[in-house]
């Protein structure tokens, strides 16, 4: 709103888009506040920590098509 469109800034908000998917958090999280935000949080558990910041729906899914794979493929 009120500013130009720029193909920069929809690869940024593609990327937040990407992070809040992957984390199951908002960039307006309440836990977010001074230097802490969702891009920080995420850039702090890389490349380590990354496992314990991904929303566990997401893993539980990965889980679940992974076990149907191998009972497909015995």
């Amino acid at each position: 709103m009120g500013s130009e469109v720029s193909t920069h800034g929809d690869v940024y908000n593609y990327g937040i888009l990407l992070l809040e998917t992957f984390t199951r958090k908002r960039p307006t999280n309440e836990n977010f506040n001074g230097d802490l935000n969702l891009q920080n949080f995420v850039k702090a558990a890389i490349p380590k920590g990354v496992i314990e910041i991904v929303d566990p729906v997401l893993l539980q899914e990965i889980e679940e098509g992974q076990a149907s794979l191998r009972s497909h493929n015995v």
